[in-house]
This record gives structure tokens, C-alpha cells and sequence, in this order.
């Protein structure tokens, strides 16, 4: 019964996870797979802006901002307590040539993959009140060219440390939460995040959830700024909140397909962006 639920939470909220390399957010779960088990999910991701923060100011773009990104994203529990997490991906950008926005207009590479090990405090299902996991991850700087609104990414490897907490609660309601911080190289701002998301069991084999996530970067640059030039996009503050959705259905103790939809609601320096993703994930 155990090993049934960590799996149908685990697959829930997966979808939320691998949204976030196209939102730049948050990354990790509490829960953890079972010892010798795990995850591989397949995942396409796609999302679209016609609006963007110059700083603080919300403005049109000149055109559709576009982002398609592919993910791969692997989990296996290295015994009860520990947890191996690995993620990469590919994305190719849309957008017209703007000598202030996108000087090369739309961009493609690989994304920055990210590898990290989970350690689990505390788990409810062994009498503690709450699931408590701490979480550290390597970020390694991907394959494609920075400078433009339409980048991949900010250029940057890095570290990130974050805990996560929840609680699975028998009427088949689900809470879980994260905070952390991300340190990049070079230029590129810090960043704190953190996030909430909320699932319920419908039935055995069908979940939905609703999650928020919000990411507040030290920087101090703004886009059309004195000094600013596409050169220095990495080095922007870049913040944002967001909210997501989606549903999870199981097929059987193996695989599962999740959608979800996303929406950055407010930020700065940032393409206020919708996004889409749809998941197939198989346990082991």
C-alpha cells in the first residue's frame, strides 16, 4: 500500500517537476522512490509569450516569443533514504531578429541538465509527522548561445540546495512545499525559490494538481536600463511567479501520462510566458 502510494504521488507531481527547466523554478519532491525502484519520464514542453517585463514595466513584444523544449528525467532510489535525480533536455526558440531583444531572433541547444541526490529526514510513513527531504544538484551549463530574450538559458553551471516537505493525508489529499537557492557562474544573479503544490486522488489510478512557485534573483540590471545591452541578458534580475495545473492518469502499477499547464502571473526582466506539458512516465 505504501510502495502504491509514493508511486502515484510520485508520478503526479513529476509533471510539475520537468515544467520546471521551461520555468526556470523549482525542482524537488519529498517523496522519494522505494529502494531499487524508480522513474524514467519522457516529456514535451512548449510555451508562448506575446508580453514581457522590461523590468517592472509590463509591455507588448514585437512578436510571439515561442519555446519548445524536449525532456528526459530519470529517478531511482538508491536505498530508503537516498535518491538519484537526472535531468536533460533540448530546446529551440521562435522569435524575429531584434537588434535590442533577439539579435540572432530564435535560438536552439541543449538545455542545462541537472543532476542531484535527494536525502530523506524524515518519513511519514515511519511514524513521523511529515515527509522531510533535503535536496542538492549540480547544474551544468548546456550547448546554445545567450545574449537574447529567445535564449535557452543564462550560460551559467551552478549549484542548488533546497528541503522539501509533505504530507499524504487518507482522504487522498496530498500538500507539499519546497525552498531553496541557486548559485550560477559568472555573472549570472543567485536566486531563491520556492513553491507549493496541492494533489488529490480522484480515484486509485487518476490525480490532479495545483501548485505556485515563486523565484526572486539578486540581481540588479533591468532590461533597457543605462548599461544594458542583449550582451548582458544573463546578468538581468530575473523574477517571477507562477501557478501550474495538471492531471495524472495511471495505466497500471508501470506507466502513466500527465498534462499540466502553467502561467507566469507576475515578474521582471522576464517573458510572461503560458506553458504546456505532456509526460509519459514509466516506474521500475
Amino acid at each position: 500500500m505504501k510502495s502504491r502510494m509514493i508511486k502515484l504521488l510520485l508520478n503526479t507531481l513529476i509533471a510539475a517537476a520537468l515544467l520546471a527547466p521551461a520555468a526556470q523554478a523549482g525542482n524537488v519532491s519529498p517523496w522519494l522512490p522505494g529502494a531499487g525502484s524508480g522513474d524514467v519520464s519522457l516529456a514535451y514542453a512548449t510555451q508562448s509569450a506575446d508580453e514581457f517585463f522590461a523590468g517592472s514595466a509590463e509591455m507588448p513584444l514585437p512578436a510571439d516569443l515561442e519555446l519548445d523544449t524536449l525532456l528526459i528525467g530519470f529517478s531511482y532510489g538508491i536505498n530508503n533514504r537516498f535518491a538519484l535525480d537526472i535531468r536533460a533536455g533540448y530546446a529551440e526558440s521562435d522569435f524575429l531578429t531584434d537588434p535590442g531583444l533577439a539579435p540572432q531572433g530564435g535560438l536552439n541547444g541543449i538545455t542545462d541538465s541537472r543532476i542531484g541526490v535527494r536525502w530523506m529526514l524524515l518519513d511519514e510513513f515511519a511514524d513521523a509527522p511529515v515527509t522531510l527531504t533535503l535536496g542538492g544538484a549540480i547544474l551544468i551549463e548546456g550547448n546554445y548561445d545567450t545574449g537574447a530574450i529567445s535564449a535557452i538559458g543564462d550560460g551559467a553551471s551552478g549549484v542548488e540546495l533546497a528541503l522539501a516537505i509533505g504530507r499524504h493525508f487518507d482522504s487522498g489529499f496530498s500538500l507539499s512545499g519546497e525552498f531553496g537557492a541557486r548559485h550560477r557562474g559568472g555573472d549570472v544573479p543567485n536566486e531563491r525559490f520556492f513553491g507549493v503544490t496541492a494533489a488529490f486522488a480522484f480515484t486509485e489510478n487518476f490525480y490532479g494538481f495545483v501548485g505556485y512557485e515563486d523565484v526572486n534573483s539578486d540581481g540588479d540590471l533591468d532590461i533597457g536600463a543605462m548599461g544594458f545591452s542583449p550582451s548582458r541578458f544573463p546578468e538581468v534580475e530575473e523574477d517571477y511567479s507562477l501557478w501550474n495545473a495538471g492531471l495524472n492518469v495511471a495505466f497500471n502499477e508501470a506507466w502513466s501520462v500527465s498534462g499540466t499547464y502553467g502561467s507566469k502571473i507576475d515578474g521582471r526582466n522576464t517573458a510572461k510566458s503560458d506553458f504546456w506539458l505532456i509526460a509519459l512516465s514509466r516506474s521500475f
